[in-house]
């Protein structure tokens, strides 16, 4: 489901519609229901419109197995079986308070995962499935909780993810490191480029307890010409363009489901990643 003008009122957030400048401190380019001012998602490329713009202001519903359910503005939610995605509030989100998800990953000694939550699985998925295209920009708001605990032998805590068609694999972002100094790194998991981006313009050491404002701009290329690119609160963190795209029609699926690990010890503290609004657009069709 791609956006039209009629449904602005319905799949585009109360934030899209009406709060842009009052985010934007008087920005002049709030153009119209259909973009987003430049203040508030810096490195979106000038002319795409939006395919979804969503602040959580939905409740989401606890799944049984891999059922999947209807959240809202076209997004769902697989694998909640214990409710640990969920919408909750915080009146200092950055973006469009009060709703923000909430992703808990419990530690030892709870009620239903009493060995605390396993290295190589997510707490709950939130998903958007509609075909995005092979250009893209994703931008949305994060924050680990502090203290976090990280996946004791890879270091990675995945955050969101991009899929491309046919069963090709995805491309996702992720915390990485044991400790602080830890990176932003993005990797890609497709047919013919297998591999971590690592940062290569900056490298910011993602501060915990603190939100930040992710960006992610990828278009599809022939050969080893694609374009990955990626930010931090407004600092390019990484810029390649060799990325090996899978021969398809493009992204078809872009989800939240923070992974913790994949090997090592379970989480023995309550740690959580937050989530405040999640902005995607792409060309013109």
């Amino acid at each position: 489901m791609f956006l039209v003008a009629g449904l602005a009122s319905v799949c585009l957030s109360q934030f899209a519609l009406t709060g842009c400048r009052a985010l934007c401190q008087g920005s002049t380019r709030c153009v119209s229901d259909r973009q987003s001012c430049t203040d508030v998602w810096p490195h979106e490329p000038p002319g795409f419109v939006v395919v979804t713009d969503y602040g959580f202001s939905d409740p989401i519903p606890q799944t049984s197995g891999d059922e999947s359910l209807p959240v809202g503005c076209g997004w769902g939610v697989v694998f909640n079986g214990y409710g640990l995605a969920a919408r909750v509030t915080d009146s200092a989100a950055p973006a469009s308070p009060p709703f923000v998800l909430q992703e808990s990953y419990p530690g030892a000694g709870n009620s239903y995962l009493p060995n605390g939550f396993p290295t190589g699985g997510a707490p709950g998925t939130l998903f958007y499935d509609h075909f995005l295209g092979k250009e893209l920009y994703v931008g949305f708001w994060w924050k680990p909780s502090n203290p976090w605990q990280d996946a004791s032998t890879s270091g990675v805590s995945k955050i969101a993810f991009l899929f491309a068609q046919r069963g090709h694999g995805p491309m996702y972002i992720m915390m990485h490191g044991i400790g602080s100094p830890r990176q932003l790194v993005v990797e890609t998991e497709f047919p013919g480029d297998n591999r971590n981006l690592y940062p290569n313009v900056h490298n910011p050491d993602p501060a915990l307890g603190v939100w930040h404002r992710i960006e992610v701009y990828a278009r599809y290329a022939s050969g080893a010409a694609g374009i990955v690119k990626w930010w931090m609160d407004g600092v390019l963190v990484g810029s390649y363009a060799d990325v090996v795209f899978p021969d398809d029609r493009g992204f078809s699926v872009f989800n939240f489901s923070p992974t913790f690990g994949g090997t090592g010890a379970p989480k023995s503290e309550n740690d959580y990643f937050w989530y405040d609004h999640v902005h995607i657009s792409r060309p013109q069709p």
